[in-house]
């Protein structure tokens, strides 16, 4: 049995944006972004059948927004046909009886690292384009399939390309900040200088703990910037949630009536099972 975790803006952005009005229904409404969704549910839950998600959705007034200004400041409002969309597949989620988790003030990456941490005892797959996510890669228990490059990614892919362990990626995020959230880093750190002081000192604590050990021209850049890259670090790692609990959905003997339902009104005909 697998085990699914949708990050599901995060893949509503890329089939949205990345595949701009290729699917229309008969009556002209773009649908690219609902009609990828229906396929990805009928590829964990039905073409492989021992899939069970879970789809993690953000509560309202996050709590990231209290503790910075310019905290996701800077993104634009989403377009009516990507709401409507949005719409749309929530209302195909009540149909199916698939439950979103969701807590107030809580983001989707909280949602998903609860969901983790909470369900110690299972092997989990995250479905996700959010590079933060890599901090929950662990072993043969955690794995992600990166939407970008359409694979599964592990930690010990993550080693190899980044030569420290999935969890510190929160401290070099601190430093070299986080531009899709509009986390800003130090100026003039890049990641050429940033990763080896992650390899070598771990934390952005032990790293201002021993800045007098550090090459001057980097050092000067650090001096000054603690507060700012500390107060990152807190917007970037995950938030643990009290009484938390979540949901899983399968697909059962009754889904595929509803399923056929849902794609004839829907005008998915391709997407109908036989």
């Amino acid at each position: 049995m697998t085990n699914t975790i949708i990050d599901w803006m995060s893949y509503f952005h890329r089939m949205y944006w990345g595949i701009p009005e290729l699917s229309k229904n008969k009556w002209g409404q773009n649908i690219n972004a609902l009609f990828q969704f229906m396929k990805l549910i009928k590829k964990l839950t039905y073409e492989e059948t021992w899939w069970k998600i879970s789809i993690a959705w953000e509560g309202w007034q996050s709590i990231r927004k209290t503790m910075s200004d310019t905290y996701k400041k800077e993104r634009k409002p989403l377009q009516d046909n990507f709401l409507w969309q949005l719409h749309k597949c929530k209302e195909i989620w009540d149909i199916l009886g698939i439950k979103s988790t969701k807590y107030q003030g809580y983001e989707w990456d909280d949602i998903i690292g609860n969901i983790i941490m909470h369900g110690w005892n299972k092997q989990w797959t995250i479905w996700t384009g959010d590079k933060d996510m890599n901090q929950l890669l662990q072993g043969d228990r955690v794995k992600i399939y990166n939407l970008g490059k359409k694979c599964i990614y592990t930690e010990s892919d993550f080693v190899r390309d980044w030569w420290f362990e999935p969890h510190k990626i929160i401290d070099y995020l601190a430093i070299i900040g986080d531009s899709s959230d509009w986390v800003m880093g130090i100026k003039g750190l890049w990641e050429k200088s940033v990763i080896p002081l992650i390899i070598e000192w771990w934390t952005v604590e032990t790293i201002y703990e021993n800045i007098e050990s550090i090459k001057d021209s980097i050092q000067k850049k650090l001096q000054g910037q603690k507060d700012m890259v500390l107060k990152n670090k807190s917007l970037i790692q995950l938030m643990p949630i009290e009484w938390f609990e979540y949901h899983q959905w399968q697909w059962d003997m009754e889904t595929t009536t509803l399923w056929n339902q849902i794609c004839l009104e829907y005008d998915m005909p391709s997407l109908i099972i036989k």
